[in-house]
């Protein structure tokens, strides 16, 4: 079972959960929850941003992911974008 820590964090972030090198942290804002995951990874840099820099495609390869879009191409590895999940288990309440 996770253990939930209450602290908030930077940027109204509340972590609520920091096991096995993975930091789960959310921050709610009206009817929307952010969700924010941390975890130190051994992966080659370029292919970390070639996978980041792919929003239009996370609906592709991303569990539950509904739409997801690049709504801006600011710079070569600055994108803005939108993406929008459908949890099965939450979506019915």
């Amino acid at each position: 079972m996770i253990e939930f820590n209450k602290e908030i964090t930077k940027g109204g972030w509340i972590e609520k959960s920091d096991k096995k090198g993975v930091k789960v942290s959310i921050r709610k804002d009206g009817s929307t929850v952010g969700t924010l995951i941390e975890s130190v990874i051994d992966v080659p840099f370029e292919v970390v941003i070639s996978v980041l820099t792919e929003v239009d495609l996370y609906k592709e390869f991303t569990p539950f992911m509904d739409k997801s879009s690049m709504e801006k191409d600011v710079a070569r590895n600055c994108k803005i974008g939108f993406s929008s999940n459908k949890f099965p288990f939450l979506t019915a309440r």
